[in-house]
């Protein structure tokens, strides 16, 4: 086990979402190593939404309009299908576990670990912080932001988002959220 010291006074939720993004864009490249073959993988994620999507969806009465909840369904489908890498992921990566540290300038906290699209995680740092993004341009700027620091395809990364925040949405609306299923309907309203 390793043991290191951070600064938990300072987290990459204190910066400007300019100055995260593309901090978050280096660390899921950095955390982009070998996964064990027997990690979850964001494909097997991506077939479990298709296969409950719709049921979900139809239990909290249908919160969005049916197209997004289709074209959720469809890039569940794709990402499944698709040939992904054996890659880590963090499968939680947000701003608040993102902490200063003196080996580099910021270092990961808490990680879910997920093999496979290094574009699975940043659906979450766009509702953790969507608060702060008051136009529908300024999510595209960070979204886009992302996509060039981490060097991923846009379409890929579009695919996460839609698929992480339907899911969430699915999630949070049973579970009693508040805050959160807003957001995500805005991210499916803007992606979607």
């Amino acid at each position: 086990m390793l043991l290191e010291r951070l600064d938990s006074s300072r987290s990459l939720q204190s910066q400007p979402l300019t100055i995260a993004v593309p901090i978050l864009a280096h660390l899921v490249g950095v955390l982009a190593v070998p996964a064990p073959a027997d990690v979850l993988s964001t494909a097997t994620i991506a077939a479990g939404h298709v296969e409950t999507f719709e049921r979900d969806w139809l239990a909290v009465e249908g919160p969005t309009p049916r197209s997004q909840l289709t074209t959720a369904i469809q890039l569940a489908e794709e990402r499944s299908e698709a040939p992904t890498s054996d890659l880590a992921v963090d499968g939680d990566l947000h701003c608040a576990q993102v902490l200063a540290a003196k080996r580099a300038p910021w270092l990961i906290v808490d990680p879910v670990l997920l093999r496979g699209d290094r574009e699975y995680d940043f659906a979450r740092v766009l509702w953790d912080r969507l608060d702060e993004l008051s136009k529908d341009s300024e999510i595209i700027a960070a979204f886009d932001a992302f996509v060039d620091a981490a060097q991923v395809p846009a379409q890929r990364a579009r695919c996460w988002v839609v698929l992480r925040s339907m899911s969430y949405l699915l999630w949070g609306i049973p579970h009693g959220l508040t805050s959160d299923p807003p957001k995500c309907r805005r991210l499916l309203d803007l992606f979607c």
